[in-house]
């Protein structure tokens, strides 16, 4: 899920990208791969592999029901299994995670690992630890793992682990800067209803959870008249507030290039100076994780 492609859209984060766009899976393809600016056919999965897809939506394909659990997402790729595929065998065996496994969100294939009855479930976090400190070649290219919430947790105040408050709670979290890719408010500059504060609070924490469920490390913030969506969270070796934009780290990079458009109520918000006459898309921004 990406907001690169199109200027106007639903009231939710909903567009098609190229899974080669796909930064999670590009930095861990790369990464595990060790390549240096030649590239080779991926491989196919192993037939040790077993049953590539797992999770709700294969549970629902066979007639089961589907358990309302945590998973932790590695990486997401829209509209290509065969990359999918390529992406779940470098997992199970670079990364010797052979349990993880191919869970078809929406269009979007999530290479996902583990089943959690909650995200404060110790093994889960234990798992998430473990998951996105793993090293290859000095580099972590797990790092973007995230707990993803179960398709039935959407409704208000359901998911609070999405809740951007929660990564300045993190004590073993440097993290000081997001990226904001969204807003739900009003735009006439009238005050909003508690009606419309909870429709903006409803619609921002379902598209964070769908951008969870789809692999990206997405959160909500609600503020006194607007709800926001934003993805990651990056400490100052990642961003640097006195020369923007000039030393972003790889993860900040691939989130911009993913989500460049700042969408305000599902679409496009066009901007335009004083006596220019064609406006531009607002950029998606950086702002501090509140304190």
């Amino acid at each position: 899920m990406t907001n690169r492609h199109h200027p106007r859209l639903a009231p939710r984060f909903i567009q098609v990208c190229s899974a080669l766009n796909v930064a999670a899976v590009g930095l861990a393809l790369a990464s595990l791969s060790g390549c240096s600016g030649t590239s080779k056919p991926a491989p196919g999965p192993s037939a040790e592999a077993g049953e590539l897809f797992q999770g709700p939506a294969a549970a629902k394909a066979r007639g089961e029901q589907a358990e309302g659990v945590w998973s932790i997402a590695i990486a997401g790729v829209r509209d290509d299994r065969d990359l999918a595929r390529a992406a779940l065998e470098r997992v199970q065996t670079l990364g010797g995670l052979r349990e993880a496994y191919l869970d078809e969100r929406d269009r979007t294939l999530v290479v996902a690992y583990g089943r959690y009855a909650s995200a404060s479930d110790p093994k889960a976090q234990a798992d998430l630890k473990r998951i996105r400190e793993f090293q290859v070649n000095g580099e972590r290219p797990f790092s973007g793992a995230v707990l993803s919430p179960p398709p039935n947790l959407t409704v208000l105040g359901s998911i609070p682990e999405l809740d951007l408050n929660t990564v300045r709670a993190d004590t073993l979290r440097r993290a000081k800067y997001t990226l904001q890719v969204g807003v739900y408010g009003r735009l006439d500059n009238k005050p909003a209803t508690a009606s419309d504060l909870a429709e903006f609070r409803r619609l921002a924490e379902q598209a964070a959870a769908k951008l969870r469920r789809e692999g990206d490390e997405a959160y909500y913030y609600h503020g006194r008249s607007k709800s926001m969506v934003l993805i990651g969270a990056y400490d100052e070796s990642e961003y640097d507030e006195k020369n923007p934009g000039l030393a972003d780290g790889t993860r900040l990079r691939a989130a911009r290039e993913k989500f460049p458009y700042n969408l305000v109520n599902g679409a496009g918000y066009q901007q335009r100076k004083i006596g220019a006459e064609k406006g531009s898309l607002q950029r998606s921004q950086i702002v501090r994780i509140p304190e």
